[in-house]
């Protein structure tokens, strides 16, 4: 990125702020037409957040967050302990990180 396209993405919105806050491994996805110009920018803010500035008509840049839907399901079981809450966990499937999880739930 040149220089004036930084100073302009910085000065893009609000969301743009985000960009401040990237730490090192943080990935951008960029998109340069054939003259090398800047087109567009993606941020992966968080798991369903994402900052996109993109170049408009006017030779300006604009900011906005695309925020995924996420649905939530509730899912219900149950179960004896007859041996140990480990040996359990495995019985009914379960990761080793649920049954810790599970395990903390408990004390």
């Amino acid at each position: 990125l040149t220089p004036q396209e930084t100073y302009h993405v910085s000065n893009s919105g609000k969301a743009a702020d985000h960009l401040l806050k990237m730490r090192p491994g943080d990935t951008l996805a960029v998109l340069v037409d054939e003259s090398g110009k800047l087109q567009s920018l993606q941020y992966a803010i968080s798991t369903t957040d994402t900052l996109i500035v993109e170049r408009t008509d006017t030779n300006q840049f604009e900011s906005s967050i695309n925020t995924k839907l996420v649905e939530s399901r509730l899912n219900f079981a149950q179960g004896t302990i007859e041996t140990s809450f480990w040996n359990a966990g495995l019985k009914a499937n379960m990761t080793e990180k649920q049954i810790m999880s599970l395990a903390g739930i408990f004390g």
